[in-house]
């Protein structure tokens, strides 16, 4: 990179890598009191101070929690995450506007429905701007569809209007390892979610029918707010999905561009001036302290317990890159089906090359 720098610029170049770091004091580890000074909350702007709240919404959706160890997240987002962190941009009264970052390929169908509520009562109050990172697919684009503007950066995949719905049995994968699994039920659709039996003709009726209800339900809420954008839903659900040009001309996001663009407009909108407002991310990440004392689980970001956990891809990792997320991304289908038979979650995996 250096050479093809120089040969593009002429002459000499020097890379500055810590470029934009502000200095720091060193940290005298012989000192008691500055080993206690890690353990001190980060200075936070004021809750006065106008400000555009930035809230990420990254990985595939889960009902609940999003349950993240010590040393790193699984790659989930619970929905109740985001709805607190909704809730506590709505109440701040320094926050004047909100940008909502998605790139999620989607999950479960019932914490869409609770981020996408969380959404439309912020929106009531202060002006909620998206803006769509490398995918919003079926969930992710259901609580996209709760923005009152949608930027979506130009190569990200928008779309995947649709449901996917069914449950993986292995009762003849463990007959080939040589495992035996007996269950005792009582009523009709007590089997409903055993993973060792397939579905009834009844029981795959039900299904099909909540596939159909949850569907309709997707397409009446992406119609809530862009109703005046698309002309026709039927053209662009039934799990289609677009590129952003694509997404832009259909109606589905309003204008291509990054972050920075959807805080510009959020501060715009907001009534802030340019330069008198400061981004805070929303909720704010713990500290040490935050976390040896299990406190502050309501303003964290990422909402760490002080465990260890063995993430689902963990014994995936001698694989090839490309095989492991295929891999990984089946094994968080199976895990989701085993609580909820439908789901709004793209049943593919893109890579752009």
């Amino acid at each position: 990179m250096r050479r093809l720098i120089k040969e593009e610029l002429g002459g000499e170049i020097k890379l500055l890598h810590h470029y934009g770091e502000k200095s720091r004091d060193k940290l005298d580890l012989s000192n008691p009191f500055s080993l206690l000074s890690l353990l001190s909350p980060r200075q936070q702007s004021s809750d006065e101070e106008p400000a555009v709240a930035l809230i990420y919404l990254q990985g595939m959706i889960v009902d609940g929690d999003s349950d993240s160890g010590l040393f790193g997240s699984d790659g989930d987002i619970g929905g109740d995450n985001i709805r607190k962190a909704l809730r506590m941009a709505a109440r701040d009264a320094g926050i004047k506007a909100v940008v909502l970052r998605i790139d999620s390929p989607g999950g479960s169908a019932l914490a869409s429905e609770v981020m996408w509520q969380a959404a439309r009562s912020l929106a009531e109050k202060k002006p909620l701007v998206v803006s769509i990172g490398g995918m919003a697919a079926s969930g992710g684009y259901y609580v996209a569809s709760a923005g009152d503007y949608i930027f979506a950066d130009a190569c990200a995949i928008v779309g995947s209007i649709g449901v996917v719905g069914g449950k993986f049995v292995f009762k003849d994968l463990f007959k080939t390892i040589g495992l035996n699994t007996e269950s005792f039920s009582r009523g009709g659709n007590a089997e409903l979610f055993s993973s060792t039996e397939p579905f009834t003709d009844k029981q795959r009726t039900m299904v099909t029918d909540w596939m159909k209800e949850t569907y309709d339900q997707f397409t009446q809420r992406v119609m809530t707010n862009r109703a005046g954008k698309i002309k026709d839903i039927d053209m662009v659900a039934r799990g289609r999905i677009f590129v952003a040009r694509q997404a832009k001309d259909l109606g589905m996001v309003d204008a291509q561009g990054g972050t920075e663009e959807a805080i510009a407009y959020a501060a715009r909108e907001g009534g802030l001036q340019e330069g008198k407002y400061v981004v805070r991310v929303v909720p704010a990440a713990r500290t040490l302290g935050d976390i040896l004392a299990g406190g502050g689980a309501a303003d964290a970001a990422m909402p760490f317990h002080t465990k260890m956990t063995i993430a689902p891809d963990s014994i995936l990792r001698t694989m090839p890159s490309s095989l492991r997320c295929l891999a990984a991304r089946q094994m968080q289908m199976i895990q989701l089906l085993q609580n909820r038979p439908v789901m709004l979650v793209t049943p593919y995996l893109l890579t752009v090359k």
